[in-house]
Order: structure tokens, then sequence, then C-alpha cells
């Protein structure tokens, strides 16, 4: 029983004394354990941060969809009356200016559309219309990695080593760390 009478709290786990060095078998599988602890660990916060800022993200948009529908609705009202009233509303001009705020009309850039692009390029290459194409060469430096011997033959052409990288990957996580 607990001080006042309710049950009493469960002590704490004692956390096991940090690891300073690696110096044996076991002290590698212990600090490579820690690792996958730590991973664990850091994966359930962040599902957990992302789930909570996904409900919030859903309670937003719901609190604020009787807001959005009524802009919808209102501009949807707006919209019909200027283009009702186009010629006296607005003249030779865009857009019109109000006590509240401005509205108008922007003409939207033309949507190229091409049916068949290889004939569509053919017939440039045809009229000699070089500026509507482009020619681009690059090397295939997936080619040149794949036959290296090849490659090595071309002048300016060199293969640097990368080194090595050390890696840990904890069982718990199947999750690699470099170090």
């Amino acid at each position: 029983m607990g001080l006042f009478g309710g049950p009493q709290k469960p002590e704490p786990p004692v956390p096991p004394e940090p690891l300073v060095a690696v110096a044996s078998t076991e002290d590698l599988d212990r600090a490579i354990g820690l690792i996958g602890e730590a991973q664990g660990l850091i994966a359930a916060e962040t599902a957990t941060v992302r789930q909570q800022v996904a409900k919030l993200e859903a309670d937003l948009a719901a609190k604020l969809k009787p807001q959005q529908d009524e802009i919808s609705r209102l501009a949807g009202l707006i919209k019909t009356y200027a283009v009702g009233h186009r010629g006296p509303l607005f003249g030779k001009a865009k857009s019109k200016a109000s006590s509240q705020g401005e509205i108008g009309f922007r003409t939207l850039a033309d949507r190229l559309v091409i049916a068949d692009p290889a004939a569509v390029l053919a017939r440039v290459k045809a009229l000699g219309l070089s500026a509507f194409f482009q020619m681009t060469e690059a090397l295939d430096l997936s080619a040149m990695k794949k036959d290296k011997a090849k490659a090595r033959a071309i002048d300016g052409v060199t293969f640097a080593a990368q080194g090595e990288k050390f890696w840990i990957k904890p069982v718990a996580t199947g999750t690699e760390v470099s170090a």
C-alpha cells in the first residue's frame, strides 16, 4: 500500500550502465542491441506524432469545411453576376475593384497539345525548324561502369575508389546505421 492507502507505484526500471567501449563480442552484441532499441523508440515516437498530426489535420479540415463550402458558394454567386454583367461591370478592363476587394478575369496560357510527337518531330526536322527541337547527348555512365576495362581505355576516364562505409544493422529494426 502507498502512503495514503492507494496502490504503490512500481519502481522505475534501473537503466543499464552506459556502454563506454566495445571490448568484446558481448559488448558488440549489446551495442548493436542498444542501437536497435533506440531506433525502435525513434520509429514508435515518430509514428505516434505523425498519427497525431494526421488526426489534427483531419479535425481541422472537418472544422473548416463549412467555411470552405461558404467560400465556394459565394464565389459561384459572384462569378455568375460578373459573367452576366461583364460589359457594364468591367468595360475593357480585366478587373474591377470594390470596397471589399477585387474581381477579374485572367486569360490563361494556351496548352500545347501534340497528338503524335514522333510525327511532329519528323515534320519539324523536314521543315528545318531547328529552334523547335532539342538534341541532347550524354554519356551512359551505367554502361561505362559495367564495362570498366573499355571505359578506362578512354582518355580522361578514371574510376575513383570510394573507400569503405561501416554500417550496423540491428536485428530489432533491420535499419542500417552508418558510423
